[in-house]
């Protein structure tokens, strides 16, 4: 460690260690005069600013978009070594100077003060920050669910542990840790990531078992999720889209002819990177193609954003795992980043424009004849819907039958998309 007090940006474009100066303010945001320019509409062009006082450093909020603490919303607090903060997408670790403090996160009292500044405070996630988890330092809690939390994590190894590789840790959560299927659970998760190596694919970095638990650690992404890319029913262009369908598609060929399917597509678990680059993050669910399983019971624990995307035959008790329901899923998921709803929900005009009305969905809903993309999206391109289209049949038996397929057909209307803004020089 050094004698002075440092950042490290784990991701994103300012990545790197940036020294705090002993005196003045170290600005962080978007304008590019800031010490650390973060190149993110989900950053203040001054989103805060550090000071040092004696041995101690502070953080204030100085624009109006949040600012993360370990996780946490503050306007301002003390930083101790470790910190993890949160500005738009970027993930930023406080290095505090060499005088040990001797603080156990642990131990850390949390309170938030009236006038808006920010004490430590207990969380059994939280606790976990600054731990060793195998061949990592756990940084910072990306997500949580009821049965899985995943952190941020630092490959250990050499003088200074945060110089290492960043991974994301997937531990059981409360709701599965210490159950008899959760080890079996893993074991064929990490079976599955091991036959797995693509560019479109989350890569396996190692596993181990962390207080009692077995945890995976893959590569850590640096990047936004599509969720987050059309959230408020906000729709991209398409031309982008069809980037990140093929992308996404790309991954999901490789996995039909190893054999796989992945079951569990969403636009969670899509991410892209700042040059437009998707992968699919999350294989927890990916299984042997044609092997007999329950829907229901595996999306018990899902989100709504897996569930509004589910294929008619998820609605079963049973079934046989088969690509062409995959197929379907990214046909919904592509189709509703386009038109903010899937084919077969209904929209209202809301402050944001048009927006999904989410139904309770069932079998019966899928008799009825998906709205077609371009009564809801003016001048779509004319091979977008008919592609689309196929992948939606209710009837798996009238889907594409490969990945690949679908990949031709999106090809072709990204083709014809790009030909058409080449002739009128209008971005699409």
């Amino acid at each position: 460690m050094s004698n002075f007090a440092r950042l490290r940006v784990l991701n994103g474009n300012a990545r790197g260690f940036y020294e705090i100066p002993e005196q003045g303010s170290f600005l962080i945001g978007r304008k590019p005069a800031c010490a650390i320019a973060i190149k993110s509409l989900e950053v203040s062009g001054e989103h805060c600013s550090i000071e040092r006082t004696g041995d101690a450093a502070w953080i204030k909020r100085t624009g109006p978009l949040p600012l993360l603490l370990n996780g946490e919303a503050v306007d301002s607090a003390k930083l101790v070594e470790h910190d993890v903060l949160t500005i738009g997408p970027a993930a930023i670790v406080y290095i505090a100077p060499d005088k040990a403090r001797n603080l156990k996160r642990k131990d850390d009292e949390i309170r938030l003060d009236s006038d808006g500044t920010a004490a430590r405070r207990t969380d059994t996630k939280l606790a976990q920050i600054g731990k060793i988890c195998g061949d990592y330092q756990i940084c910072s809690l990306l997500s949580t669910r009821p049965h899985l939390d995943v952190f941020l994590g630092i490959q250990t190894g050499g003088k200074d542990p945060l110089a290492g590789f960043p991974v994301a840790l997937r531990i059981p959560g409360d709701a599965t840790r210490g159950k008899s299927d959760t080890t079996k659970n893993y074991a064929r998760s990490l079976s599955i990531l091991q036959q797995l190596s693509h560019k479109n694919l989350v890569r396996l970095c190692g596993h181990g078992e962390y207080e009692g638990a077995p945890f995976i650690a893959t590569a850590f992404i640096d990047g936004t999720p599509l969720i987050t890319l059309t959230e408020h029913g906000r729709a991209l262009y398409e031309e982008l889209l069809l980037h990140i369908a093929i992308d996404v598609l790309n991954g999901l060929d490789y996995m039909q002819k190893k054999g796989f399917v992945l079951r569990n597509l969403s636009t969670q678990n899509i991410m892209v990177d700042q040059q437009g680059n998707a992968m699919i993050i999350n294989l927890e669910q990916a299984e042997k193609e044609g092997v007999e399983h329950s829907p229901v019971e595996f999306l018990a624990t899902a989100p709504e954003d897996v569930l509004r995307h589910r294929p008619p035959e998820f609605f079963d008790d049973k079934g046989t795992t088969d690509i062409r329901s995959d197929i379907f899923i990214a046909a919904s998921i592509f189709y509703a980043s386009l038109a903010g709803a899937t084919p077969w929900e209904p929209t209202q005009t809301g402050r944001v424009g048009e927006t999904a009305i989410l139904p309770r969905m069932n079998k019966d809903t899928f008799t009825k004849p998906p709205v077609p993309l371009n009564a809801r999206v003016a001048d779509i391109g004319p091979k977008i819907w008919p592609a689309l289209e196929k992948a939606l049949q209710p009837n798996p038996a009238k889907r594409y039958g490969k990945v690949s397929d679908f990949i031709t057909a999106l090809e072709a209307a990204l083709a014809d998309v790009a030909g058409r803004k080449k002739k009128t020089g209008k971005a699409t």
